[in-house]
């Protein structure tokens, strides 16, 4: 009998993954990060899910390996810029070493083995394990995937100081 086909879709760094910060980002204005110059060409979950129905709705795709990038390599620097400007408030990246990063965590109840995780995703990171632009999202859905400003448009009152406020 023939087997299943298969397709592999390789997400890059979600942008969604900031959404962990938000209210930090409302209440201080600041983004904390091990991020340091990292350049990551991250992508929006919904152009995923678009990449995914399309792969799904055609034929012709088995065996393939997708890797699934937002249009551009950006620094958290830019994303803080990127925040700043949806939020039309300062929002400014400060870049954590990796070891305080995972003190804080530890400190805000993160267990120790998913911290530890997080740190080293961070390294690959900085050493530039996402920075690849990838054509396939608008060859799968031939839309150009969204940019970090829109995604953080769309998600502006969860970054904005008052977020913060309504939290009080």
């Amino acid at each position: 009998s023939r087997g299943t086909g298969w397709v592999i879709l390789r997400a890059n760094w979600y942008m969604s993954n900031l959404l962990a910060a938000a209210s930090g980002v409302a209440a201080e204005g600041r983004l904390y990060a091990p991020a340091g110059q990292a350049r990551v060409a991250m992508i929006d979950p919904r152009d995923v899910g678009a990449a995914a129905a399309a792969v799904l709705g055609s034929p012709g795709h088995e065996g393939q390996t997708y890797l699934l990038t937002g249009p551009r390599a950006i620094t958290y620097d830019e994303v803080a810029a990127g925040l700043s400007a949806a939020t039309r408030s300062r929002v400014e990246f400060v870049d954590v070493p990796g070891d305080a990063a995972y003190q804080a965590m530890i400190g805000d109840g993160t267990p120790g083995f998913v911290a530890e995780q997080i740190v080293a995703m961070f390294a690959r990171l900085r050493q530039g394990a996402a920075a690849q632009v990838s054509p396939d999202v608008e060859a799968l859905t031939g839309s150009a995937p969204r940019d970090f400003a829109c995604f953080a448009t769309d998600h502006a009152r969860l970054f904005a100081p008052a977020a913060a406020a309504a939290r009080r």
